[in-house]
């Protein structure tokens, strides 16, 4: 059985797999039924590999899938399209007496190629779960340079922004090229979104948070369109990706009240969007409750991620 299978974070993981379903399946993701197995997510069939996922540690061409107990049996009689220098690699999910040793060596005697375990050529990648043996060509490791970017080392930081690998997953989600955060805050999100190749455009309330999120953008050479704006008033034509304000340094606002004409008002804009929130909410005006995702943030917040359709 060929196919893709993802190394999820394991933080976050709800979340991973819907990054994943997004940017392999695109919009209407969540009505593919792949689920997690220890910690990977294997999609079958051949599938073009995405660029980057931020929840994600690892993706194999998958060459053939057996039960662990039949790992090395299937390994001596698979034909693997080694190119050049080979290193084997075993992750191991679960505890199992399979050494990488020996599977090597399998490999060996049958590709007799150059062994390099520093710089190799090809990666042939073996995962095990409880259930089954994965048995592939690694394709993508990602090693994102996400906590860099975190909120309180940016050059104009602010300590209610969302991580920058919570904020890419995001904006993957809604699965187009452009986007808007109608809340942009410092402007973590339109940072985020920018770097992935997004076009997009960020608003807020306040001046000193517009001048952040510039400042923000600039040291990674980003020139959004950033506007001082309501957003129950102004929304561009672009998916909505956004975390409401919350916290000690945000202004009190009537969150039923906002929410309402801001979801009202969206509808004239956008036909997806993903809405952080401070609670669980169950009116949504119009909107379709497409996926619902908690993130703690400490033990006395819980934010709520939601993604609409309209």
């Amino acid at each position: 059985m060929r196919g893709v299978l993802c190394i999820l974070k394991q933080h976050e993981l709800e979340l991973a797999v819907a990054e994943a379903k997004a940017l392999i399946h695109g919009w209407g993701w969540w009505n593919h039924k792949e689920q997690a197995e220890d910690g990977t997510l294997f999609f079958k069939g051949k599938r073009k590999i995405p660029q980057e996922l931020a929840l994600t540690r690892k993706i194999i061409h998958v060459l053939a899938v057996c039960a662990p107990g039949k790992l090395q049996e299937r390994l001596k009689t698979l034909e693997i399209p080694v190119q050049g220098s080979f290193r084997v690699v075993l992750t191991k999910k679960v505890e199992l007496a399979v050494h990488e040793r020996e599977l090597a060596s399998i490999v060996w005697q049958k590709q007799q190629a150059t062994v390099d375990l520093l710089n190799p050529e090809t990666i042939v990648e073996i995962v095990l779960t409880k259930k089954k043996a994965y048995i592939g060509l690694r394709a993508q490791e990602y090693k994102g340079d996400f906590e860099i970017r975190r909120a309180h080392l940016l050059p104009a930081p602010h300590p209610t922004g969302m991580h920058p690998a919570l904020a890419r997953a995001f904006v993957h989600l809604v699965c187009v090229d452009r986007i808007h955060d109608p809340f942009c805050g410092a402007g973590g999100l339109v940072l985020e979104a920018g770097l992935a190749g997004k076009k997009i455009s960020g608003a807020d309330i306040e001046p000193k948070m517009i001048a952040r999120a510039k400042k923000n953008c600039s040291a990674y050479y980003l020139r959004p369109e950033l506007r001082l704006a309501d957003a129950t008033v102004w929304l561009p034509k672009a998916a909505i990706v956004t975390d409401l304000p919350y916290g000690k340094g945000t202004k009190p606002v009537n969150m039923k009240s906002l929410l309402e004409a801001f979801l009202l008002r969206a509808k004239t804009s956008c036909d997806r969007m993903v809405l952080g929130l401070p609670c669980e909410m169950k009116n949504f005006h119009g909107w379709k409750v497409c996926a619902h995702f908690s993130s703690y943030i400490h033990k006395h917040m819980t934010r709520h991620f939601y993604v609409l359709e309209r």
